[in-house]
């Protein structure tokens, strides 16, 4: 169970990441730290930079041709996740109006490596589609914690946290917030109370056959938003 949720996540193959060969047109490398320039242009105010680079550094290390699986597909018949955010496709390729050869143009077929060269174009919209995929995670989680009158605050990490379970396994936040909610009589307080909670309640069929990668899921979650600076701590 364990290798697919990894797949699910998009993490199943960033371990053994290609490093660039000597030459820099043939395999060229794409740490994380060459999308923090154009990020930190791209992104609004409001966006943590830092979060949006550990999100690329925990699902693809930054290589643009990172995939969740080299054996799943989307119905474009290019992989079902993909990209520097791990785009699912087709929910996220058609919601950041993207396609999935568009994502592919520069890869070497059938691996994860990177054929060419992106152009200062296809960086752009690869560096576009991460922010406005957090961005649509966000809106998702600030309308669940809203179906239940919670209030946690929009630049705190717990908030960061439950933007990134919308990626992982959107289920959990969807389903979960309320089912947590009914089980404790209020909204829960936090992300503690929300993720400690949530190992008794009983959820979707859909979401409950993930269960056994649940802490997978949400420890990636809490990996991804530590790096978020709350107001007033250091």
């Amino acid at each position: 169970m364990i290798p697919a949720i990894l797949a699910f996540l998009g993490l199943g193959f960033l371990i053994g990441q290609k490093k660039a060969s000597a030459s820099p047109v043939a395999d060229p490398s794409y740490p994380v730290s060459i999308w923090r320039a154009l990020i930190k242009k791209l992104a609004p105010a409001s966006l943590d930079v830092e979060f949006v680079l550990k999100w690329i550094e925990v699902e693809s290390n930054g290589n643009p041709c990172a995939v969740g699986s080299l054996k799943a597909f989307g119905p474009d018949g290019n992989p079902r996740e993909m990209g520097i955010g791990q785009f699912y496709n087709p929910d996220d390729v058609v919601r950041l109006k993207l396609t999935g050869s568009e994502l592919r143009a520069y890869c070497i077929p059938g691996t994860q490596r990177v054929g060419r060269v992106l152009t200062p174009t296809e960086m752009t919209r690869q560096a576009q589609a991460m922010i406005d995929l957090i961005k649509s995670c966000q809106a998702s989680a600030t309308n669940d914690l809203r179906s239940v009158g919670a209030t946690w605050s929009p630049r705190g990490q717990d908030f960061y946290k439950l933007a990134k379970l919308q990626h992982g396994l959107p289920g959990l936040p969807r389903m979960g917030m309320p089912a947590v909610t009914k089980k404790l009589g209020r909204a829960p307080r936090d992300w503690q109370e929300f993720r400690t909670t949530l190992a008794s309640v009983k959820l979707d069929s859909n979401t409950e056959k993930y269960r056994d990668g649940f802490a997978i899921i949400l420890d990636n979650a809490e990996k991804t938003a530590a790096v978020v600076q709350e107001k007033g701590k250091v």
